[in-house]
């Protein structure tokens, strides 16, 4: 038997007002940002600007310092200053996230988290007065690839702006797109949904399939590596005409005996309209659909969804996300109860789970790995081998799991001694789960 042992820092005011009620869907990459307003009356997102000018959502990402006021400008107000000589522009805010930069500023240093600090709290501040003072509900935001430190930085922006983890959701592209398709109406999901997506690393395409006759219903999305197989530079190297052949027969491989109910078509890479002949060809036998906010629109509905429970018979499932539960055996509250360590639909880098126990006349652990689409589920047995004798229940383990891919766990068990009656033998023991 194992008997489970029992055992918020803010930074800043409170950023926004108790009237609580917005949905934003934000999208952010290096070059531009764009947001997305859950419109409870239409029940549907809108783009969300701040100005005239033309595309106008399409928000640069960059900040600018004025050089005689020290004022700080955002988005198209940071291009104009810079374009007019008047302050410093920073730009590549989350590849500065990334590499932990640090930027110095007429003499100041800043880092990472500072500058998107301030480019967030402006970029909120608008929205806010676009939105006649409502605060936010809950926050979506997506980028390209989401890392667990991309994932924690940002948090440590939004703690910062006063905005608890709990209304913050970070998600990847993809994990955006399958909101997007998944919101839309049901004819256009009744078969697999797949993407297109062209930018400077290649033409990506993702595909969900929907398990309907699972409860709950899985949505599954996987890529198709065809990444080195339509660079970005054929755009320049090749005639439209050409380009849009080459996509077109590319797309017909990639879709061959698969029953498709709908595709998207984004990325920058298909600007300018060359895809057109291409596209519609592809639509005989399906819906197609181009755009540049599709991600951001997936944010918001995602808001919406996190928000209100909309899709809680279903699970989604992206490349990131591990498809089992993992759980441990132990005595609980005077009854025996399976702990979960890990959970099915939960990013792999971001499970590091840790509990203590007290081993009670026992020298084992069960695990239990139930996969969430076959409901299948094992029972792994941990051996602890040469454990140092001492009287029953004075034994005291540090329990951790953490992934080292999408299919692959450690386990890693380690003596902690027994207060002050029994030291630390040091003894340690490790095995892996191929999940």
């Amino acid at each position: 038997m194992i008997k489970e042992e029992i055992r918020r820092t803010k930074i800043g005011g409170n950023f926004m007002n108790d009237s609580r009620t917005l949905l934003i869907g934000i999208d952010i990459n290096d070059e531009y940002t764009q947001i997305s307003n859950y419109q409870y009356a239409i029940n549907a997102p809108e783009a969300v600007t701040f100005s005239s000018e033309k595309d106008a959502f399409l928000i640069p990402t960059c900040l600018c310092v004025k050089e005689s006021t020290k004022e700080w400008l955002f988005g198209h107000e940071a291009i104009r200053c810079n374009s007019l000589m008047q302050g410093e522009i920073i730009t590549d805010l989350m590849k500065k996230l990334e590499f932990d930069e640090v930027t110095t500023i007429y003499g100041v240093e800043f880092t990472a988290i500072d500058l998107l600090t301030r480019y967030f709290k402006k970029l909120l501040s608008a929205i806010k007065q676009v939105n006649h003072n409502q605060g936010i509900l809950k926050l979506a935001i997506t980028t390209k690839k989401v890392t667990l430190k991309i994932k924690m930085e940002l948090l440590k922006v939004f703690d910062r702006l006063g905005l608890e983890k709990e209304r913050v959701l970070i998600l990847s592209h993809i994990g955006s797109f399958m909101y997007y398709a998944m919101s839309q109406k049901p004819e256009l999901w009744a078969n697999d949904v797949g993407l297109f997506h062209y930018d400077e690393d290649g033409l990506s395409y993702h595909q969900l399939s929907i398990g309907r006759r699972m409860s709950p219903v899985a949505v599954v999305a996987k890529e198709h590596k065809i990444l080195d197989e339509f660079a970005f530079s054929l755009r320049k190297q090749e005639e439209p005409a050409r380009l849009a052949y080459r996509f077109e027969e590319l797309a017909k491989q990639v879709l061959f005996k698969k029953i498709v109910s709908t595709l998207y078509i984004t990325g920058k890479g298909f600007e300018g309209g060359w895809a057109d002949p291409a596209l519609r060809n592809l639509c005989v036998g399906r819906r197609v659909f181009q755009g540049q906010n599709l991600y951001t629109k997936g944010a918001c509905y995602a808001a919406y969804v996190k928000q209100d429970e909309v899709f809680k018979d279903f699970i989604f499932l992206n490349e990131d996300m591990i498809s089992s539960n993992i759980s441990l055996r132990l005595y609980h509250n005077a009854k025996e109860e399976d702990y979960v360590l890990a959970l099915a639909t939960t990013p792999w880098w971001e499970i590091d789970t840790s509990i203590y126990v007290i081993l009670d006349d026992i020298d084992e652990l069960t695990f239990s790995v139930t996969n969430m689409l076959t409901k299948e589920s094992i029972k792994e047995i941990m051996k602890l081998n040469n454990m140092q004798v001492r009287e029953n229940k004075t034994i005291r383990l540090q329990i951790r799991l953490h992934f080292i891919n999408r299919e692959t766990a450690v386990i890693t068990v380690k003596d902690t001694g027994f207060g002050e009656f029994y030291e630390s033998c040091f003894r340690i023991w490790e095995q892996v789960l191929i999940v």
